[in-house]
């Protein structure tokens, strides 16, 4: 076995039918933490029913799917961003754009609840910034302190 920076954590749907294991072997590619973020757009809302998403990068190949996960399904909300889910329960698990294969968004509140309450404090944090602020509940949304703020999604004006 290569030598890990961190202990994999896991993680999966509601049902039980998708689980996950993410891996953070030695390299840049893959260090302990990966960058959690905050998602206010209208789309995460109404995927999750939230008023915002926590996300966090990795690398995919980090990523094992550790059942069969034959109830894992995408979604494309919008063209070349597919939102992953199980089709049996509806768990949001994961967010990627077409093209980026480095990069996927796992939702931080589909990890196991021990990883949540050792780590969540590190995985929830957004401190790889809060994405799409224009769409901010006044007094409800707006305060967390962390991170960055984007009016919309990575590359825009701060807001």
């Amino acid at each position: 076995m290569s030598e890990e920076t961190h202990a994999p954590i896991t993680g999966g749907c509601l049902c039980g039918a998708i689980h996950y294991k993410i891996s953070f072997p030695a390299g840049p590619e893959s260090e302990w933490p990966p960058v959690p973020h905050i998602c206010h757009c209208t789309q995460c809302r109404k995927n999750t029913g939230s008023l915002m998403v926590h996300f966090f990068t990795i690398e995919p190949k980090t990523v094992t799917w550790s059942s069969p996960a034959p109830t894992f399904r995408e979604y494309s909300a919008s063209p070349g961003c597919f939102r992953g889910f199980c089709d049996k329960c509806g768990t949001l698990l994961t967010w990627r754009r077409e093209g980026s294969l480095n990069e996927i968004e796992i939702t931080t509140g589909s990890l196991d609840e021990s990883v949540l309450e050792e780590f969540g404090d590190i995985l929830a944090k957004p401190v790889g910034g809060q994405y799409w602020c224009r769409n901010f509940i006044k007094g409800l949304t707006d305060v967390v302190p962390e991170g960055d703020r984007y009016a919309e999604g990575p590359g825009s004006a701060k807001c």
